[in-house]
């Protein structure tokens, strides 16, 4: 099962703060969607977005990070669509940094 997630249906063209990537995952029901971990997640971002932050990506995928079993499995699901190198960047970060914060103290 591939799990499309499309932030030009999100409102606006800049993604930031934990509770809204939170508030949007619920929208798209994502915890229904991904039971198991396993399913490939491709996340487009539009063309005309400003950014996406850290926190935002955080609060979206957070919980599908976890439910792989290392870092590397979570990158193999994902597929970045339009994403620059920039919020690429910001995303790989956003994904080590939710494994070493979960290993200290299971944010999650």
């Amino acid at each position: 099962m591939t799990i499309e997630i499309d932030l030009s249906k999100a409102s606006g063209r800049n993604f930031a703060g934990k509770q809204n990537g939170r508030a949007f995952r619920e929208l798209l029901e994502i915890d229904n969607k991904d039971m198991n971990g396993k399913e490939t997640i491709v996340l487009k971002i539009p063309e005309n977005a400003y950014g996406i932050t850290s926190s935002y990506f955080v609060g979206l995928l957070g919980t599908s990070m976890l439910k792989s079993k290392t870092e590397n499995d979570f990158k193999a699901r994902i597929q970045l669509q339009n994403a620059n190198d920039s919020q690429r960047n910001c995303m790989e970060n956003a994904i080590h940094h939710v494994f070493i914060a979960n290993k200290i103290t299971r944010v999650f």
